[in-house]
């Protein structure tokens, strides 16, 4: 039983004639966290404190949210379900809570949080760092399925204390309140692995001490293979929180350009000069599907040898949106290298529904590949238009779907967009200035071909997803693709 009960099991237990159960029913019928109600997740403005609370797969769940977003009450509102719906692994068993001081663990996620769903009902006894101040060192809780018995042990850790204080056999689990140093996470881990025990975390990354944080959030928005086995993201939004609704509009009047998506979203401050702000894995990462075959498909190819040669297949639909579904990207190889990886893939010249192929403007590599049986199109290689156009199809359109979704296969464009950025980290930029030229070869790719549609798109024909009879088939193939 790891989920909050509904009203209506609570209901068939109390009906049950069990006295264990009936019991049983009581206890969980007058928990307070039982009438929270987190708010529904809304992926296109970035908050998932549902999703957050409910995950129960992850070895490691991190929620960064803005300044008033609710992350810490959702925090607790997920430890208490854990510690008062799950049978521990043996009597006894620790969970920790950890934070930076003994001062923010027992007073904001002890006192001020955690201690109003597990109420005195589920205590059996506390032991005491400040009995005046009601700062527990440790809670022993109720063990539900034996009451005889005591179960969880809450006990509470500092990163001042520390490595010494993080010295246990096995613990069942554990809550990081804020940032945690990036090392600790695994030396608490080191501490689960006979339970293969989840934690969760939750802060707002204003000094983010360590720079493994954002590049493992990158790794993980991106299905990285390299990313940290079994962690997730997810995003809380202040501006969501009604609670704060007021307070918010006047806060973020004086919160600098570069730094409200972090007070509003917990985004890392080093993704504050990102150039593809709009860009959210959440809706724009699906998992691949057979492509259907009267879609147009196209070729983009950007050259290299020392740095990757790329190629991305697109296809775009009968509402106008495009799919990338495949990626070649190798270096240090020659031109028949590439042309013979690309030509493995399914490609008919001439039929209608296959259309150009789109590449930068060297002609040398042009001619060469067109000798292995490739026909290239110089594209459109305007870079801030460009930049302009795709930035336009990631935005969210009437039907609540991006215009350019991107399959999870591609991870070598799906690494580069997070990173693609304007010079000296700024957020603003002047007309004439460009992003900074560095692994960005996949999304130059991208930027030839779906630029280089556009501009010939009075010739194209698009079918507006108004008006096309395939829209809702799309719209259902797309969110299928999602699950």
């Amino acid at each position: 039983m790891s989920e909050i009960l509904t009203p209506e099991e609570i209901e068939w237990m109390l009906e049950s004639g069990d006295d264990d159960l009936v019991e049983l029913a009581k206890q969980w019928a007058t928990l307070p966290y039982q009438y929270f109600q987190s708010r529904p997740d809304n992926e296109d403005l970035f908050d998932q404190q549902t999703s957050f609370i409910d995950d129960s797969k992850s070895r490691f769940s991190i929620c960064l949210g803005g300044t008033g977003s609710g992350k810490t009450i959702a925090a607790a509102v997920k430890t208490a379900n854990f510690l008062l719906g799950t049978r521990p692994p043996r009597a006894r068993c620790p969970f920790w809570i950890v934070g930076e001081t003994l001062e923010q663990i027992c007073q904001v996620a002890w006192l001020e949080k955690l201690s109003q769903f597990i109420t005195d009902s589920a205590i059996a006894q506390i032991a005491w760092h400040s009995y005046r101040r009601k700062w527990p060192r440790s809670v022993l809780l109720k063990n539900p399925y034996d009451p005889s018995d005591v179960g969880w042990v809450i006990e509470f850790k500092s990163y001042e204390q520390g490595l010494g204080s993080m010295k246990a056999a096995s613990i069942g689990g554990y809550w990081c309140n804020e940032e945690i140093p990036y090392h600790m996470v695994f030396e608490i881990q080191g501490r689960c692995r006979d339970y293969n025990s989840p934690g969760w975390a939750d802060f707002t990354p204003l000094e983010c001490k360590d720079p493994e944080w954002p590049i493992a959030y990158e790794l993980c928005q991106q299905n990285d293979p390299s990313a940290p086995k079994g962690w997730r993201f997810y995003h809380l939004n202040t501006e969501c929180n009604e609670a704060v609704a007021d307070w918010w509009i006047g806060y973020k009047k004086g919160i600098p350009t570069d730094t409200l998506e972090l007070r509003q979203y917990g985004r890392f401050t080093n993704l504050s000069g990102t150039v593809y702000k709009e860009w959210n894995p959440a809706r724009h990462i699906v998992e691949p599907f057979r492509i259907p075959h009267d879609w147009l498909k196209i070729r983009m190819i950007d050259f290299g040898f020392n740095n990757p040669f790329c190629c991305l297949w697109g296809a775009r639909d009968h509402d106008g949106r495009w799919w990338i579904y495949d990626e070649h990207y190798e270096s240090q190889k020659l031109n028949v290298h590439h042309a013979q990886k690309i030509g493995e893939r399914n490609w008919q010249d001439g039929e209608p529904h296959f259309g150009q192929t789109f590449t930068d403007h060297d002609a040398q590599q042009r001619a060469e590949l067109e000798n292995y049986g490739i026909r290239c199109t110089p594209a459109n290689k305007a870079i801030n238009q460009g930049i302009e156009y795709i930035r336009t199809l990631m935005h969210v359109g009437a039907d609540k779907l991006p215009s350019l979704v991107i399959f999870n296969t591609c991870r070598n464009l799906i690494r580069e967009i997070p990173r693609y950025r304007w010079p000296d980290g700024t957020d603003q930029r002047n007309p004439r200035d460009v992003p900074m030229d560095v692994d960005n070869h996949a999304l130059d790719a991208l930027r030839y071909g779906l630029y280089s549609m556009k501009s010939a798109g009075a010739k194209l024909g698009v079918t507006t997803s108004q008006s096309h009879p395939g829209r809702s088939r799309v719209s259902e193939m797309f969110k299928r693709s999602r699950r």
